[in-house]
């Protein structure tokens, strides 16, 4: 695990992670970046993974409070900014905060190094599903912006906050909490970062 940025130490008690969909609302934008911006003025640091979506407006809001952020990143310090697009907000994130490389190796050096995982999914795809379980791990509480069911790694970091009992909260545009009864995960998922947790 790499940390690049400004922000190298931190109390773990302050990181609080606003996660959602990619492919979110205009309105589920605006709620996450609001709420994030709030965190950053009271002093709290905003998590998310940097993807399109909810993440990235939590991070431009905590910004604009001048506050800071952490991206977990699912890439290795080698490789390009996903998505390419958030090149500069990983630049200004930096400035204040800090990112978190994961893995040392890519995805691809790490097939030819280690042999390709035998699952259905590629390597690349699961450490995205990783990235959000770490979310999980350091992140006493979490915050999933949604007016719909949540799925796919938001799912996943919700459902592991809950298994480490974290206090976990869902979102909707108009920044009011929904009960949605998550059930926790019964399987674990057999990370490649076993060390890390």
């Amino acid at each position: 695990m790499k940390v690049v940025g400004a922000l190298q130490r931190w109390n773990t008690d302050d990181l609080v992670a606003i996660i959602g969909p990619r492919k979110a609302s205009r309105a589920e934008c605006m709620a996450a970046y609001s709420l994030a911006r709030k965190c950053a003025e009271k002093g709290k640091i905003v998590v998310s993974g940097l993807a399109e979506g909810i993440d990235t407006y939590a991070h431009r809001g905590a910004l604009d409070g001048g506050g800071q952020t952490i991206a977990i990143l699912s890439t290795s310090i080698d490789e390009k900014t996903f998505p390419s697009f958030n090149q500069q907000l990983a630049e200004d994130i930096k400035e204040k905060g800090s990112l978190i490389h994961l893995f040392e190796l890519s995805s691809r050096a790490a097939d030819k190094k280690f042999g390709k995982i035998k699952h259905e999914k590629p390597r690349y795809i699961l450490r995205l599903l990783e990235r959000d379980i770490y979310l999980a791990h350091i992140c006493p509480t979490i915050i999933a912006v949604s007016n719909k069911k949540i799925t796919g790694g938001t799912r996943w970091g919700i459902n592991y906050g809950l298994k480490f009992k974290n206090s976990v909260w869902h979102y909707n545009e108009q920044g009011k909490p929904i009960d949605l009864n998550y059930s926790k995960v019964k399987v674990d998922w057999k990370m490649e970062l076993q060390n890390l947790l």
